[in-house]
């Protein structure tokens, strides 16, 4: 008994060695007679790394036998290939991509419109003051005077007025807690913004989007009502190229409509 037991272990043992295979480098190369082969992004899933094509489409990326890579860029369709046993033996691969149609929708761009002036509140039209002006504004304000207790329940009305005077202090002190949220948040959004866009690198939104360079915050602003800042936390980075793919289309339209 204790013979066959060592046997299946031993049996067991050979297989998992010969089951599993060194991760290897590969050379690739993307083929397409009509457009420009740089910045395709080659996405191993497998292993969720990936890598870029240069300008004459060449790329390098570390595989196994059978493992699926996903191949993306704004004017391909998007293409999975797997990982056959003659690529491992040769080191190598060859995708040919074929060329997207495009087809933009019409978006009209509008001025944005001043709500407080259309609702006639007050101070509509002035200059809005900075995060810190308005903090500065309210300190220097003062806090609402207190009176003595006497005195205002000492007259008619009394208590309406202490209440107008407290809930007058607690209305300021929420509103200041309400702007330093925001504060918090907007410095939030800003961080994971500039993580987004060092991960992607600069070059896949300049080359592969076509996006402007100084218009690369902007468009990723742009593009956060998607859900790009959950599914980035989650590394899901295939569903966030395809969100960059999609919506620079439109970005751009707007962007040479202003111009």
């Amino acid at each position: 008994m204790l013979k066959i037991t060592n046997l299946i272990l031993f049996l067991l043992c050979t297989i998992g060695c010969f089951g599993q295979e060194d991760e290897l480098l590969i050379s690739g190369t993307i083929i397409n007679d009509e457009s420009d082969l740089i910045g395709v992004h080659v996405i191993n899933k497998s292993t969720n790394r990936g890598t870029i094509t240069n300008e004459n489409g060449l790329f390098s990326l570390y595989v196994h036998y059978k493992d699926t890579l996903v191949f993306r860029g704004i004017q391909f369709e998007t293409k999975e290939y797997i990982i056959t046993r003659t690529n491992i033996d040769n080191k190598s691969i060859l995708v040919e991509l074929i060329t997207r149609t495009n087809v933009l929708n019409e978006i009209t761009l509008k001025e944005p419109e001043n709500m407080a002036k259309a609702l006639n509140l007050p101070n509509a039209g002035k200059e809005r003051l900075s995060r810190i002006d308005r903090k500065l504004a309210y300190y220097n304000q003062g806090s609402t005077p207190l009176v003595g207790l006497a005195t205002v329940l000492g007259r008619k009305g009394g208590i309406e007025d202490l209440y107008n005077i407290i809930s007058g202090n607690r209305k300021k002190q929420r509103k200041l807690k309400q702007l330093i949220e925001a504060d918090k948040q907007r410095e939030y959004y800003q961080k994971k913004s500039n993580e987004i866009r060092k991960h992607f690198k600069d070059d896949f939104f300049i080359y592969t989007l076509k996006i402007p360079s100084k218009k690369i915050d902007s468009f990723i602003e742009y593009c956060k009502p998607k859900g790009i800042l959950g599914l980035f936390k989650k590394r899901n980075y295939l569903p966030i190229i395809d969100v960059f793919i999609k919506e620079s289309k439109p970005f751009l339209k707007a962007l040479n409509d202003e111009n």
